[in-house]
């Protein structure tokens, strides 16, 4: 245990040196992170294994490493947990080095989830921080997960942002070039005139649509892409570090071609301030998602507020615009196929009918009619099938009575003996003449009553004819 001390006595040094942690005085009150490695079922357990007690004392000597306060600065506090972890691989391989490695993990990665993570995430936002700080500690957070292999799910919880004021500045634009910054964007339509502009008093109305189309995202709860009008590259995932600051930059492109015209600016500013609030602000709050693409955004909204550009700004009123008017603007001038021809009807017409669910509903009736228009042919052609094959069965099926058959065949052999009678004795008596014997049977069978004579429907039959039909056939 007194290694243990030592160790933790220079960490706290390293800590206090460091001065990450806000306030003069240092506090011995550590924040309730929770643990995953052990559970509330363990509190009723009476037996302690040596093992589960020196974890135990190991994850309370590490709570102390943690800072008391909301870190000020978090460059300093990620080297501070980096030093963290290569004092603890100091110590000689083995069960001790896992003892306090896993307790470390425990606490640290605790500590990063409930309450940096939150913070360096809204600093990423504001402006605050640079991408590879807030990236490194995002890092370290899923480093710690997969060597407890947890979720983090009996951690605590996020901090409550609402509570912890974030300052925000506002953009430093220099609106210079015009010419050049229209060359990386798709820009539609003439520029706005002063005819299109109605004074009401002290306020101004402006167009219906923007001359640089307003971004959009695949998906407005759940997004991983977003499209913007840039001429070389237009289509970015939310999570690429390329699409870093991504938004900051199509704001200040657009602001510097539109720069001179003063209408054009505030109908741009406008539409997309509303884009902002509306689709992006609600998302930076997700617990489980971090947006690269987002990066300095919150300073985007408050250069737009400050400049009195905003649509809740009493200088300036905005008509509504059309949302489908919109959607057609962008899709003419996103190049989503690498060359500048119109691609309405293409690409952004299948993420507006996505998002339409008027649309959706339309589809949805007309695949159910067809369904059940498809089902009804084919009860159709099963009833009708059904009915033709019922009455092929009732004329050569088993209605048929058993001996009129047998009377039909008994006719017919009847017939056909007759004839064969009556040709064999002709034949007969051309060639042999004055043979006697084979005139007598003839002569019998002629006398032989014809069972064609018999009526064919009647029940009747002879059972010496029927054998010797049988005898004959065979």
């Amino acid at each position: 245990m007194v290694f243990y001390e030592l160790i933790t006595v220079n960490l706290l040094c390293i800590l206090q040196s460091n001065n990450v942690v806000y306030g003069d005085t240092y506090t011995f009150e550590p924040p309730n992170l929770k643990t995953v490695l052990f559970k509330e079922t363990d509190l009723m357990t009476r037996c302690w294994s040596l093992y589960e007690v020196n974890l135990l004392l190991n994850r309370r000597v590490m709570q102390d490493l943690v800072p008391r306060k909301i870190p000020k600065d978090l460059p300093m506090l990620l080297r501070y947990l980096k030093n963290v972890e290569e004092i603890i691989l100091e110590i000689p391989a083995g069960i001790n080095q896992t003892l306090v490695m896993s307790a470390m993990a425990d606490v640290i990665g605790a500590y990063l989830q409930a309450i940096v993570i939150p913070i360096a995430n809204e600093a990423y936002y504001a402006g605050n921080v640079d991408y590879s700080t807030v990236y490194e500690l995002h890092g370290l957070l899923d480093k710690w997960k997969w060597y407890l292999s947890t979720n983090g799910g009996t951690w605590s919880q996020d901090c409550d942002m609402s509570k912890i004021p974030t300052k925000v500045a506002i953009l430093d634009l220099v609106l210079s070039e015009p010419e050049e910054a229209c060359q990386e964007l798709y820009v539609s339509g003439p520029s706005l005139s002063n005819e299109t502009e109605t004074s009401i008093g002290s306020e101004t109305i402006v167009a219906e649509s923007s001359r640089i189309a307003i971004p959009y995202m695949d998906n407005n709860l759940a997004p991983n892409a977003i499209a913007l009008p840039f001429r070389k590259r237009n289509l970015y995932s939310l999570m690429d570090p390329k699409a870093a600051y991504i938004l900051v930059k199509y704001y200040t492109l657009s602001m510097r071609c539109l720069s001179s015209n003063p209408n054009d600016v505030v109908a741009f500013s406008n539409f997309f301030y509303s884009w902002l609030v509306g689709k992006v602000i609600p998302r930076l709050h997700d617990q489980d998602r971090w947006y690269p693409a987002f990066g300095a955004v919150m300073r985007v909204v408050e250069t737009i507020k400050q400049k009195g550009l905003s649509s809740n700004s009493q200088s300036v009123v905005v008509q509504p615009a059309n949302e489908e008017h919109q959607d057609s603007a962008l899709n003419a001038n996103l190049d989503i196929g690498g060359s500048g021809t119109d691609h309405s009807g293409k690409m952004g017409n299948y993420f507006h009918i996505i998002n339409n669910p008027f649309a959706l509903l339309i589809i949805f009736a007309i695949m159910m009619f067809i369904f059940i228009l498809c089902c009804c042919l084919c009860l159709c052609c099963c009833l009708k099938f059904r009915r033709k094959r019922k009455k092929t069965t009732e004329f050569f099926g088993a209605d048929v009575d058993e001996n009129v058959l047998k009377n039909a065949m008994i006719s017919l052999y009847c017939g056909l003996k007759d004839s064969l009678t009556r040709s064999g004795s002709k034949v007969s008596s051309e060639s042999s003449g004055n043979n006697v014997r084979d005139k007598e049977p003839l002569k019998q069978e002629q006398d032989r009553p014809e069972l064609a004579s018999y009526p064919h429907n009647t029940p009747y039959t002879n059972a010496a004819d029927t054998s010797d039909m049988s005898l004959t056939l065979t």
